[in-house]
């Protein structure tokens, strides 16, 4: 049996109490219930919500211009020998002349850099420049003969407070 507890902190003092027990039944079949639900509900291929299906169209018009970005960094162990390690996270390609747009943390003191894009292609990485206050690198790499996919710029004084916005990343 699995016991949920529950802290309350009221006016600096912790409090414990316990909610309630679960089975390990419950945490095995409930989620395979709510999939076989969820899988098998009437409308579930053909009524997407609205916002699910703006989701799918936003994804499917910018998958192909994200891009997996892995750093290698060279780090010492205690004995003062070389130990390569090895980061990632996404970018986005902004020109068909190969410049990808990174965050600063995924390549800061990198040795090597690499860019996977969705067709899983392999591209070595070149540190063009980067503005650690705001978090942003910029990388080059050799396009493919048959091109690269850029992602479209918004215009983000048009935002208003409350709009929904997504992130695509790869992984």
């Amino acid at each position: 049996r699995i016991q949920l507890r529950l802290i309350e902190k009221k006016q600096g003092q912790s409090e414990e109490r316990v909610e309630g027990f679960f089975s390990m039944k419950t945490f095995v079949f409930f989620p395979i219930l709510c999939l076989v639900v969820w899988v098998s509900g009437p409308q579930r291929v053909s009524a997407f919500l609205q916002e699910e299906r703006n989701n799918i169209e936003v994804y499917q018009k910018t998958a192909d211009g994200v891009v997996n970005v892995t750093s290698t960094v060279i780090r010492r162990d205690f004995l003062f020998n070389p130990v390569p390690r090895g980061g990632t996270g996404s970018g986005f390609v902004i020109d068909d002349k190969g410049f990808v747009v990174t965050n600063n943390h995924v390549i800061k003191d990198s040795a090597k850099l690499e860019v996977a894009d969705s067709a899983g292609r392999i591209y070595h990485a070149e540190l063009v420049g980067t503005a650690p206050g705001l978090d942003l690198a910029l990388l080059k790499i050799d396009p493919p003969e048959e091109g690269l996919v850029p992602l479209e710029f918004g215009d983000s004084r048009r935002l208003r407070v409350g709009e929904k916005v997504l992130a695509i990343g790869n992984p």
